[in-house]
């Protein structure tokens, strides 16, 4: 329970915390499960602040220094916290929905189960931060600084990811439905049994990925123009209706995947794919509904065995010079 000079001490600003703590310099201010809706603390330092379960529904908290604060349970619904400081704070079961947190710092927090629907980001960092089971669908993370972080069966439907720094992420289980990571950077992250059904990844980036694995990944509908997806897995992967016009492809793991329920095909690159069957490209022809590009693709490459006629891969067609 909070301690109720704490409370009244809040209550009377900002300038009223700052000398309280020139005065107490190795005391927590204790406002457990106090209701400070509505109030204005913009620029206070709450560092090291014991907070659980306390609301700040609607404050005003631009600024503010939480960093290192036991936030656990606490309500931030509709709080104003651009450029607020979370570094280190412990905000697992948070609730943040419709928060704006423009230009927010919560590098290595732990946001494990936080409720963050609807609430902005953009241009926040989230370094390292601790997002699983977090739920941020519908929310605004476009430029956001997310590499390292774990999203472990983290929600994302219908989240604004564009040009995300998503750079040794590890995404496993996570839900990223209708999600927009258009230009995102996920480089060398791991990325297993994601759903990205009908997500936009248009331009996202996992080249040089080495752990870039979207092994079983729901990539229906997904828009994947222009990606750079070399050495990726795709092992089981779901492509119904995505648009994989000019991906790079080259090196990917494609085995046990069909690309025949794709919707364009036009432009990719395939050198040294993985195949699991002879009839992978001649598959196409035969599809009930071939995929644009599907004539050009099979014209320009072939399977051929890798020493072992079990291990096959793509190459493409030698050109006739008589051509």
């Amino acid at each position: 329970m909070a301690k109720g000079s704490h409370v009244d001490l809040a209550r009377r600003g900002r300038l009223e915390i700052d000398r309280w703590r020139e005065g107490h310099p190795y005391d927590h201010l204790d406002l457990t499960g106090a209701d400070l809706s509505g109030i204005d603390l913009s620029s206070a330092v709450l560092a090291h602040a014991l907070l659980s379960d306390c609301q700040f529904i609607d404050a005003k908290l631009d600024g503010v220094d939480l960093s290192n604060s036991h936030l656990v349970g606490a309500r931030f619904d509709k709080a104003s916290l651009r450029r607020a400081n979370f570094t280190a704070a412990l905000m697992t079961n948070v609730s943040l929905v419709k928060a704006q947190m423009e230009e927010a710092t919560l590098t290595d927090a732990d946001l494990s189960w936080a409720q963050a629907n609807c609430a902005t980001l953009t241009n926040s960092v989230l370094t390292r931060a601790d997002l699983i089971n977090a739920d941020f669908s519908s929310a605004d993370l476009t430029n956001a600084q997310l590499g390292e972080c774990d999203l472990i069966s983290t929600v994302l439907n219908d989240a604004c990811l564009k040009h995300a720094h998503l750079v040794k992420a590890r995404l496993i289980n996570t839900q990223a439905e209708r999600a927009d990571l258009s230009g995102a950077a996920l480089t060398d992250a791991h990325v297993v049994g994601v759903n990205f059904r009908s997500a936009n990844l248009t331009g996202i980036n996992l080249s040089e990925a080495c752990l870039s694995d979207l092994t079983q990944a729901i990539l229906r509908d997904a828009d994947l123009t222009d990606c750079r997806l070399i050495d990726s897995v795709f092992c089981k992967a779901d492509l119904r209706g995505a648009n994989l016009e000019n991906a790079d492809l080259r090196g990917c793991d494609l085995r046990e995947i069909s690309l025949n329920e794709t919707k364009s095909v036009r432009g990719i690159l395939l050198d040294h794919a993985s195949v699991s069957d002879e009839k992978f490209l001649a598959a196409l022809a035969v599809s009930k509904t071939p995929p644009e590009g599907c004539d050009e693709l099979t014209e320009l490459w072939f399977v051929t065995s890798r020493g072992d006629p079990k291990s096959l891969v793509l190459q493409r067609r030698p050109v006739d010079p008589g051509i």
